[in-house]
């Protein structure tokens, strides 16, 4: 990781959406080493909802296949919200609906350099 790294979230509230623990436990890993506070990781999108209540969230990184629920009513609200946000997923862009097809991707399984870039693209100016 580069020097500058540890500081390029500093303090940031990162929510994580994913269900698979691992992937969910080495991305968190990841955020904290880059500064990052990690809200979560939780499993569902009706949890994801629960922190956004109850927490300032900064960005997001959304896993899109949730159980076989698809993360896009979140991704909406986000939206909304004005919370950046970057799809994670091992499916192929065309699952994306049009609205999101400009949206950051990250393909499974993500190298520490591609969240670094992601997290670049979600915090411009850093």
């Amino acid at each position: 990781m580069e020097a500058a790294a540890p500081t390029l979230l500093k303090n940031k509230r990162v929510l994580i959406v994913e269900d698979q623990y691992l992937i969910a436990a080495d991305l968190s890993r990841t955020l904290t080493r880059l500064g990052g506070v990690v809200v979560g990781p939780v499993a569902s999108s009706e949890a994801a909802r629960e922190q956004l209540a109850k927490s300032d969230i900064d960005l997001a990184f959304l896993d899109i296949n949730l159980d076989e629920q698809m993360v896009f009513p979140l991704a909406d609200e986000l939206e909304r919200r004005g919370i950046p946000f970057v799809f994670a997923t091992g499916h192929e862009a065309t699952i994306l609906p049009d609205r999101f097809k400009s949206r950051l991707r990250l393909t499974k399984p993500f190298t520490v350099e591609a969240v670094i870039e992601a997290v670049r693209h979600l915090s411009p100016g850093r």
